[in-house]
């Protein structure tokens, strides 16, 4: 999700964890309403904002007196009849942004809700209805004045859940027009929904956090134990792994190899680890290597008791619980990443979702510095090449710059070593005339041209070659 224009340091859960934490933490309601509307216009930048809600007589939709967060405005609360408004609240979904910006539309809502609600400046309204189930029945209506943008538009989608967090704690406090309270039992189930949803949030804006760790760590990781290093102890501050294991397929014979081991803390030798077989009957290991989807061994004790194959390292404690993430590039499967728990059933949906977030970098690093060290590999067999040839050579940018060159040009042009002419123009060893030719040629190439040319050379002290 974009960030809001307004509050470019508040992502989108961020947002709603915020609004979340105002209702649970501000009082009195008036108070929590009255901050909560601020941060909301702040986020999305609306002229104005009302909730109506459905009487309990549901003759009627109003805007309570307390939406203003206590502040007097010497009006009553708006009040427009149920028969007229239902039919048009029907078109819009519950729990959905919905857009009116035609003039009719716009028109009709003024003409049932009052040319006080509906300003006569407004030219975009956002109608968010309330969730459906709901009762009372009820729907924000957010204003501007002004014609919204796509990315504003797309900004906007932080409303439906923050439009059901107000639900919430609407709930939790009070009815409509007579704030009437819910019976105790209702009270208590809204808190409790509202804890649980703020947890979640707080868990999920952690995550997300642990996987920009990782990316930005494995960014400028320049070897495999770096990178095992990072991912490990990015998850371990959130996750007390008791043990996190890499394996690697090894192609020719066609087994698993484990490259890297840290348990309790320390890492462990892998010299002597027994390979794994790609076996497609294992419900563990062999299944994420064949199948390439993650398997989550809630009970690994257990599971082991039918096993065979081990890598025969490490500690003999059995973890309570392991999770095999699969390695891929692409569509093939080059590895396994295991991570295992002390305890039994230990790892939540949201962990093994974030852990499978961690091991698609963890592939793309992987794969990168195979990349990285085949072009290294190449760049050496090449400059070998060159400063082993018998005639000179050398290499220049778009700016006649040498880049590269070899010890036999170097000794053509007077100097003892190639790392003499790096970084030098080309135009220190050549006469006016040949510059011209270098500069036409430069010219036509830069135009997308090709060509061969030729033009000669001198000696610093301006000896020919």
């Amino acid at each position: 999700m974009a960030q809001t224009q307004n509050n470019p340091g508040l992502d989108y859960k961020s947002q709603i964890a915020e609004i979340s934490r105002i209702f649970f933490e501000v009082t009195p309601f008036s108070d929590a309403i009255h901050t909560a509307n601020t941060l909301l216009k702040q986020i999305c930048n609306f002229d104005s904002a009302e909730l109506f809600v459905q009487s309990e007589t549901e003759r009627h939709f109003l805007v309570p007196a307390w939406w203003f967060g206590g502040e007097k405005t010497g009006n009553s609360p708006s009040r427009v009849p149920a028969k007229l408004l239902l039919p048009v609240l029907t078109k819009f979904a519950p729990g959905t942004v919905n857009l009116i910006s035609g003039k009719k539309e716009a028109a009709k809502l003024r003409e049932l809700l009052a040319e006080d609600v509906v300003q006569t400046k407004t030219k975009n309204i956002i109608l968010v209805r309330y969730d459906s189930g709901h009762h009372p029945d009820g729907f924000f209506l957010f204003q501007f004045h002004r014609v919204l943008s796509r990315t504003e538009q797309v900004h906007l989608d932080v409303l439906p859940p923050v439009c059901s967090i107000y639900q919430a704690a609407i709930r939790r406090f009070s009815v409509v027009d007579d704030a009437t309270p819910f019976d105790e039992h209702s009270v208590i189930s809204a808190v409790a929904k509202l804890k649980e949803e703020q947890r979640v949030l707080k868990r999920q804006s952690k995550y997300l956090r642990i996987l920009q760790q990782v990316s930005a760590g494995l960014l400028t990781a320049t070897e495999p134990l770096a990178i095992y290093r990072t991912v490990y102890h990015a998850i371990a501050e959130t996750i007390r792994l008791m043990a996190f294991w890499v394996t690697l397929w090894d192609k020719r014979d066609d087994v698993f190899r484990t490259v890297y081991i840290m348990e309790n803390g320390a890492e462990v030798d892998v010299s002597r680890a027994e390979p794994l077989p790609r076996n497609p009957r294992s419900t563990g290991h062999g299944k994420a290597a064949v199948t390439g989807e993650p398997v989550l061994i809630r009970d690994f004790a257990q599971y082991m008791k039918g096993v065979k194959s081990r890598i025969n390292v490490g500690s003999p404690e059995m973890a309570g619980a392991t999770f095999y993430v699969p390695l891929k590039k692409q569509d093939e499967i080059f590895g396994v990443a295991v991570f295992q728990h002390e305890r039994k059933d230990a790892f939540l949906p949201q962990e093994t979702e974030m852990l499978v977030g961690i091991c698609t970098e963890l592939s793309v690093a992987m794969a990168n510095l195979k990349l990285m060290e085949k072009l290294a590999s190449s760049e050496q067999r090449y400059r070998y090449l060159i400063s082993h040839m018998n005639d000179g050579f050398m290499v220049v940018n778009n700016d006649n710059i040498i880049e590269m060159a070899n010890d036999r040009m170097a000794h053509q042009l007077g100097l003892p070593k190639a790392e003499n002419l790096k970084n030098q123009s080309v135009f220190s060893f050549v006469n006016e005339a040949n510059k011209k030719i270098i500069e036409q040629a430069t010219g036509r190439r830069q135009q997308g041209l090709s060509e061969t040319y030729e033009f000669t050379m001198r000696q610093a002290n301006g000896r020919p070659v």
